[in-house]
């Protein structure tokens, strides 16, 4: 699932069965608002532990990391019963 956000970036959410959970993946934006390139940041929810896990890839604006960190985790956890 391809959302888009501030410009210029996309974001990407997907489920990872190898690692067991979900991960939001931050990119640049490129033609049409589809990923351009390599991933820049990663935050992967684990369902084994319920844990975050954040990884960089590329330097992104302090204000991108703090919008992008809370997004996941506005989105990741697992919903309510």
């Amino acid at each position: 699932m391809t959302m888009d956000f501030p410009e210029p970036y996309t974001v990407v959410m997907a489920s990872d069965v190898i690692r067991d959970g979900m991960g939001l993946e931050l990119y640049l934006r490129g033609p049409a608002g589809y990923p351009d390139g390599d991933i820049l940041m990663e935050v992967f929810y684990s369902d084994v532990d319920g844990t975050f896990q954040t990884q960089k890839f590329r330097s992104v604006p302090a204000n991108i990391e703090e919008w992008f960190q809370a997004e996941a985790r506005r989105r990741l956890p697992p919903m309510p019963s």
